[in-house]
């Protein structure tokens, strides 16, 4: 279940957008292997941009699932949905992991920190009617 609170004047179609453009499809590789696909959000803190979703989507040991990239589709343009940009981000730098998990190995969270978004491969994409 998914609860939109609105605030200040926002309509229902504002919050619809806003979160249309805050969630992502997560398609996880290994090389160019195509592992499987997820979802995550986006969270801003004083101007930085985190990607969250659950820590068994960057690696599960016990099934040996450990992809090396995200690819993501994001929409750039709120009013226009077939305006976009992929983004590849490399979930290693300098054999070091770019994301931040909890301590306690059962909480299944995992964020991507805002540098990894600094190396990330940008493509712009239309799509077509």
């Amino acid at each position: 279940m998914c609860i939109i609170f609105l605030h200040g004047g926002m309509t229902m179609a504002t919050a619809i957008s806003d979160l249309y453009t805050s969630v992502t499809i997560i398609y996880a590789y290994k090389g160019d292997e195509y592992q499987g696909s997820a979802t995550g959000f986006f969270f801003e803190n004083i101007d930085k941009l985190f990607l969250v979703t659950n820590k068994h989507v960057v690696l599960d040991e016990k099934k040996s699932y450990k992809p090396d990239t995200f690819k993501l589709i994001l929409h750039t343009d709120a009013s226009n949905t077939k305006k976009n940009e992929e983004f590849i981000i490399s979930l290693y730098k300098n054999s070091k992991k770019v994301w931040l998990e909890h301590n306690n190995s059962n909480v299944d969270i995992a964020v991507i920190t805002p540098f990894a978004f600094q190396w990330a491969q940008r493509k712009q994409w239309t799509i077509k009617e």
